[in-house]
């Protein structure tokens, strides 16, 4: 069954909206009761969702949360804790965090641990019930879904007395291309990385490439157009590596941030979920990437139409 072309079509959109009800879990343990609280159990791959822990214990206790950087595949982005505020019962504890995962295959928030300490010296720790979530894709849909391609049939060996007149081509064709290389890169050294990027795409709306080929052309595109514009080292890392990396990097927007774990999943999906777009498709990716680079060129440059010559 082919994939609708509104969906697949949603799924290359650099958007990501959190949806659905919140969800809580309670916890009690050694007298102490604890709520944790995410505004959206249901949300996209790279949405932010808060987390809130509201905890009551009595006023000779003192809870702290284990520090990390991240709870499973969710990353913590940002973290706020509210001093223990005195009440009748005894004191209560607020922690807010902003999380969020690239992760699709992730279930649920888990591995979170609140120490308490008393002033008889007794301390103890809880680990808090985990938090069932969905995240979604841009596709909404399980791989199952989608049109896959079958594995291509065993392709015969060169018959052995062709060995050396295909390795001669090999080696012909290995160096016309290193010729060529080494041309286009002595005359696009000194253009902007926002040239070179419109230049490739362009070529890539032209090409008859496969759409395997096609994808993996476009992704490594966007990825060298970032390691030159943002010095990110965006080649030779995973998707999610990239991402991590990304989020730590000013330069990059928290909307370019979104736009960019949105359009490298749709390509990796492509690439190794085999995933089965159509030409329609492929031109709204080949836009989509084209609209990033431009959105993102520097004030002091203007966008030039000499990459289309």
């Amino acid at each position: 069954m082919k994939l609708q072309l509104s969906m697949v079509s949603a799924c290359l959109l650099f958007q990501s909206t959190s949806f659905a009800q919140p969800i809580s879990v309670h916890t009690e343990k050694d007298g102490i009761k604890i709520d944790a609280t995410i505004d959206a159990s249901k949300f996209q791959v790279g949405d932010s969702i808060v987390l809130i822990i509201e905890a009551m214990s009595d006023d000779k206790t003192k809870l702290t949360i284990t520090e990390t950087h991240s709870y499973g595949s969710f990353m913590i982005q940002q973290q706020h804790n509210l001093l223990d505020i005195p009440t009748r019962s005894g004191r209560k504890w607020v922690w807010t965090m902003h999380l969020d995962t690239f992760d699709a295959d992730t279930t649920s928030l888990s591995g979170i641990v609140i120490d308490w300490t008393n002033d008889s010296g007794a301390h103890g720790s809880i680990e808090l019930d985990p938090l069932p979530v969905v995240v979604e894709t841009f596709v909404h849909t399980s791989l199952d879904a989608m049109e896959l391609r079958d594995l291509k049939s065993a392709v015969p060996l060169v018959h052995k007395r062709w060995w050396s007149v295909t390795l001669a081509g090999v080696l012909l064709l290995g160096f016309i291309t290193w010729l060529i290389w080494r041309r286009s890169t002595i005359v696009e050294h000194s253009l902007p990385p926002h040239i070179i990027a419109l230049r490739e795409l362009q070529t890539l709306r032209d090409s008859d490439l496969d759409v395997h080929s096609f994808y993996t052309a476009l992704s490594d595109t966007v990825r060298r157009y970032i390691t030159t514009r943002f010095q990110l080292a965006a080649t030779g890392q995973t998707t999610r590596e990239f991402l991590i990396v990304a989020k730590q990097n000013a330069r990059l927007t928290l909307h370019d941030q979104k736009n960019l774990g949105v359009f490298l999943s749709a390509a990796d999906l492509v690439k190794f979920a085999r995933l089965e777009p159509n030409d329609h498709t492929c031109k709204e990716a080949v836009d989509q990437a084209e609209q990033f680079i431009t959105s993102t060129i520097p004030q002091d440059e203007t966008p030039s139409m000499e990459y289309a010559a």
